[in-house]
């Protein structure tokens, strides 16, 4: 006779997860997911931004394209376009006591002339238009809207993604014992700025994005006005800060190096303030020389030269070339940086030669 096999019903029941091991792998789960939610607008703003500077720097070669070709820009005549600008440069160059120009030479309220104006062509008054008088009046001006330099052209149901600006300045010092009977033989440089448009311009029903800021219900890049970027399309056209740097450093802790350190002769509530001091910042002096906000000062202790006016300054990539600071880090001569009030998504400069 087989013997009966039993087996036991409590050996062979399986054992199932409690209320509480539910719970904390709903926990464990929940927080996984949130750090992934925290990952993804950072993956998402760094896609975008090398796709800015990929597609800033195409824009750039747009828009220096433009300018070599633009044909009332280089009149032949020599009294209007690049020519009469060096003219001009020219004079205001010499009367500076070392024979070059500033940013404030330029764009400043005192200048002789207007670069960005608002009043220019009276059929269509577009803020930031770009303006090159001419010595034979008004009618000979050479100017470029706001319209004309949106990238793509917003042609073909394409709307624009970015605008250019440009900013031109003597490219050398004028040396100031030589009479130079042609001023326009001297290059001009130009430095261009590609800023991605405002991104929440509303565009009215049945118009597209460039009809939209050709009529004037918005601006391609807009600052309110306290001067900070609007994101928006409304306030005023978004042109240009050039503080001034009162002071150098080596970044606290390093022996040797680049001058790396900036601070801004600038107000505590000053809008270029906010303007320089984001990171990835574009700054360029009145040499041409581009350099890159890559951090904000923050450190603590004791010692630190600048840490009375840490709020003020800047980490910069590259330092400041030897030939503007002496080995005590003193500024040898006044630097302007220009800037955007909006992170540029490509800076580039470019020589004009008549």
């Amino acid at each position: 006779m087989q013997p009966v096999l039993f087996t036991s019903r409590k050996a062979s029941a399986r054992r199932a997860f409690t209320l509480i091991e539910v719970l904390l792998g709903v926990m464990i789960m929940a927080l996984g997911l949130l750090g992934l939610g925290a990952i993804f607008p950072l993956v998402v703003k760094q896609q975008r931004t090398a796709q800015d500077v990929v597609v800033g720097l195409s824009s750039a070669k747009s828009a220096e394209s433009m300018l070599r070709s633009h044909t009332g820009l280089f009149d032949p005549s020599l009294n209007g376009g690049w020519a009469a600008l060096a003219r001009r440069y020219y004079a205001t160059a010499k009367v500076a006591s070392d024979g070059r120009m500033s940013w404030d030479d330029v764009l400043g309220s005192q200048n002789t002339y207007a670069v960005y104006g608002e009043t220019v062509d009276q059929s269509a008054k577009l803020p930031g238009t770009f303006r090159i008088s001419s010595d034979r009046g008004a009618n000979y001006d050479v100017t470029i809207k706001s319209t004309d330099r949106l990238l793509p052209a917003g042609v073909g149901g394409v709307d624009p993604q970015f605008v250019w600006d440009a900013v031109p300045i003597l490219a050398n010092p004028v040396d100031k014992n030589i009479t130079i009977t042609d001023p326009s033989t001297l290059p001009i440089r130009l430095t261009v700025f590609i800023r991605r448009l405002d991104p929440g311009i509303r565009v009215p029903a049945g118009k597209t994005l460039l009809q939209a800021i050709a009529d004037g219900n918005a601006v391609p890049v807009a600052t309110d006005s306290a001067g900070q970027p609007s994101l928006n399309g409304i306030g005023g056209y978004s042109t240009f800060y050039y503080p001034q740097v009162s002071a150098t450093y080596r970044r606290f802790g390093a022996s040797g190096g680049p001058y790396n350190v900036l601070v801004f002769n600038l107000a505590d509530n000053a809008p270029g303030l906010a303007a320089v001091r984001q990171v990835g910042q574009q700054l360029v002096d009145s040499d041409g020389n581009i350099y890159t906000v890559i951090a904000l000062p923050d450190e603590t202790g004791t010692g630190i030269p600048y840490a009375s006016n840490r709020n003020k300054a800047v980490v910069i990539s590259p330092g400041l070339p030897d030939e503007l600071v002496t080995k005590g880090g003193t500024v040898q001569r006044p630097i302007e940086m220009l800037c955007t009030p909006q992170v540029p998504a490509a800076v580039n400069n470019l020589l004009i030669r008549l």
